[in-house]
């Protein structure tokens, strides 16, 4: 993480939630506070990786959607992991329409 002066905070942070995603009680807790955490977070790239995280087929519909909603508004380097985060959970929790 720190190369040549250079300490990416950004990085830490989103490597930091997707330990802590990993424990089952913290996902719990996370997931209570949903709306909160959607309309709070500021920084986009901790936001993404939260969310993508949290997402499970009880709340993969809602976050899919503020995923897609919030690829317009995006910074254009965003754009693309944004897009990929959505399609990968959209495919991933679909219901078996067959």
């Amino acid at each position: 993480m720190e190369e040549q002066g250079f300490y990416d905070h950004d990085q830490y942070y989103a490597e930091n939630m997707t330990r802590m995603l990993m424990v089952t009680d913290v996902q719990d807790i996370i997931k209570r506070h949903q709306a909160q955490i959607i309309t709070s977070l500021k920084d986009p790239d901790i936001r993404l990786y939260l969310l993508y995280g949290m997402c499970d087929v009880t709340n993969a519909k809602d976050i899919v959607e503020e995923l897609l909603q919030y690829l317009s508004t995006a910074e254009f380097a965003m754009r693309e992991e944004l897009s990929l985060k959505a399609a990968i959970l959209a495919e991933k929790f679909a219901p078996d329409l067959s």
